[in-house]
């Protein structure tokens, strides 16, 4: 473990770890860190335990973490007795997320768009934004909602994060001939980017996704149900509606969405899920994706199978009920030919038997 004892003045640490010595008095003065043993006349000596949280500190800056921030994590590490962290340590995808976060409560755009560039090199486009973007947004409207940033840095974040992923999910669709999958947000949401999150695991798992937005009503979606012909119908609720409004609108969409599978996920899902559930929707779970992936496109491809077997029947029914509709046409129509063929013998034999009645009577006339 690194020496505590100061013995570094304060030039010789920033010639060593090449940070300004007015760097390392403002990281002091607003953070606290590092905290420098004082001389009788006031110099600052510096321990190796310093330099290792100067460094430290440094690299996580470098990595996109603001300085409270990057003080912050540092601080909790010591006040827990544990070892300062390093880069190894640390989860990247928390430093991205954080990283994002604190560019946007610098309102420094072009900060959050490298950072989110950054971020789009973790992994695959579903793992960037369960593990960074998405949770990043969160963390952006939760401070939102604090009164910690405004709605000019929200919305700033949002779009910049929206453009990434929506360039991501370009990149990511399936070829024109893949199973199709309709996305829609409720008809009063305005968050569209979890929409997005959606498509871009459907992406993975085969489906070419249309998306239709924000806000989409139910009579929009059945529109483009009837004209697309999709495998599957998703819709996101990040905030669910009031109670009397959600079940007006959750029968319309069942209704709207009667011919196709449907899923819903988002935030407000769950607080509608039994609603939901009576009227056929599949509610995808709200758990951490990572941890459930694999079995929500198990559960995902198992309501499209049972939805298509029960299905079928119906559409047997309808096509043995015009098959006996016209059987029956045939006999009924059948039954009345063969009436006038009766009528008609009868009619010939009527005739034939007058005719044989008159002549046997102009016969017996000339005998007598």
């Amino acid at each position: 473990m690194a020496s505590k004892t100061g013995k570094y003045r304060i030039q010789a640490v920033s010639e060593m770890t090449r940070i300004p010595a007015a760097t390392l008095r403002a990281w002091e003065r607003r953070y606290g860190i590092p905290s420098p043993h004082r001389t009788a006349s006031s110099y600052r000596l510096y321990s190796d335990h310093d330099i290792e949280q100067i460094r430290e500190m440094q690299s996580l800056c470098a990595d996109g973490m603001s300085p409270s921030d990057a003080a912050r994590r540092l601080s909790e590490s010591s006040a827990a007795n544990e070892p300062v962290p390093t880069l190894e340590r640390i989860d990247p995808y928390a430093r991205a997320r954080d990283a994002v976060v604190s560019a946007t409560l610098q309102f420094d755009p072009d900060a959050v768009e490298r950072a989110v560039q950054r971020a789009l090199h973790l992994g695959s486009a579903t793992t960037v934004f369960d593990r960074v973007l998405g949770p990043a947004l969160r963390v952006i409207g939760e401070r939102w909602y604090a009164g910690e940033l405004s709605t000019g840095q929200e919305h700033m974040a949002s779009e910049i994060i929206g453009n990434a992923l929506r360039n991501t999910l370009r990149l990511v669709q399936p070829p024109s001939d893949a199973r199709k999958a309709v996305l829609a947000c409720f008809a009063d949401e305005t968050h569209e980017l979890p929409l997005i999150g959606i498509a871009l695991r459907l992406s993975g798992w085969g489906f070419r996704t249309i998306i239709l937005g924000a806000r989409t009503p139910p009579s929009a979606l059945r529109h483009a149900l009837q004209e697309l012909r999709p495998e599957l119908a998703g819709l996101s609720v990040t905030i669910a509606p009031p109670p009397h409004e959600a079940r007006p609108l959750v029968e319309n969409y069942a209704s709207a969405c009667r011919d196709t599978p449907w899923i819903v996920g988002g935030g407000g899902a769950e607080s509608i899920r039994e609603q939901l559930e009576q009227h056929g929707a599949l509610v995808l779970s709200n758990d951490p994706p990572t941890e459930t992936a694999s079995k929500m496109k198990a559960a995902v491809e198992r309501f499209i199978a049972d939805f298509s077997s029960a299905k079928m029947p119906k559409i047997a029914t309808r096509k043995k009920s015009k098959s006996a509709g016209k059987s029956a046409g045939k006999s009924k129509r059948g039954r009345k030919s063969a009436g006038r063929k009766r009528k008609k013998a009868a009619a010939e034999t009527a005739g034939e038997l007058s005719a044989a009645e008159a002549k046997k009577q102009l016969s017996s006339a000339g005998e007598r």
